[in-house]
């Protein structure tokens, strides 16, 4: 006898497994969701309102404060600079030969002039100034002492350099009270009026020299 074999088929299993359904789409109103940071790997909640407006405020803080930070970089180094100038003209007035060096009465202007030896025309470098000897020379500037001694011609003799290509000299003097290398500042006492060197009588010979070339003194002069 045949046996038959009965079978029953159950129905295909689909392939395809369902979609899960995205939790942000389906989220209740007024529920806050979440975001996969896929940096991360961690997942961040989204900003509210507020505090997306909180951080909005801050980054707009943030950018102010540095832009500050940048003005007072920048002012600093421009007070820096103002200071540096204020400093360097206040230096370059103080090398400027505005005293008079003795007290007395002109004798001799600077330019030509005839000479009281042998009455042939001269240029004459510099002003003379004449009173009693051992009258006080004082330094017309803030210098350094570069020359304390005799020269030719000029008997006892002081030069100061005050820096910037400006020298005075002081000939004639009776007594030097400085020496080489000395600091000297404005109006203080450097020689004593004499009648040294080829002199026809007590006075001061005073120079102004930039960059070595003698220029009228009463061009810096304030004094009266």
């Amino acid at each position: 006898s045949q046996s038959l074999i009965a079978s029953s088929e159950s129905p295909p299993a689909s392939s395809t497994a369902p979609a899960s359904a995205d939790p942000e789409k389906i989220a209740p109103s007024g529920v806050t969701t979440a975001s996969h940071d896929h940096t991360s790997g961690h997942t961040r909640p989204e900003e509210s309102p507020e505090e997306s407006h909180l951080r909005k405020e801050f980054e707009a803080l943030d950018m102010e404060l540095l832009g500050l930070n940048n003005d007072s970089i920048l002012l600093e180094q421009t007070l820096h600079d103002q200071y540096e100038l204020l400093g360097d003209q206040r230096a370059f007035l103080a090398a400027l030969p505005t005293r008079r060096p003795s007290p007395g009465y002109f004798t001799s202007g600077f330019g030509v002039r005839r000479s009281p030896y042998g009455g042939t025309e001269k240029m004459h470098e510099g002003l003379d100034i004449a009173n009693s000897i051992g009258t006080p020379v004082i330094a017309t500037a803030d210098g350094l002492v570069t020359f304390a001694e005799v020269k030719p011609g000029y008997g006892q003799t002081v030069i100061l350099d005050h820096g910037y290509g400006l020298e005075t000299w002081y000939g004639h003097a009776k007594r030097i009270m400085v020496k080489q290398g000395q600091k000297v500042r404005r109006g203080e006492s450097i020689a004593q009026l004499g009648n040294s060197g080829r002199s026809t009588g007590p006075h001061l010979h005073y120079e102004v020299r930039i960059n070595g070339t003698p220029v009228d003194p009463l061009s810096y002069i304030l004094e009266n």
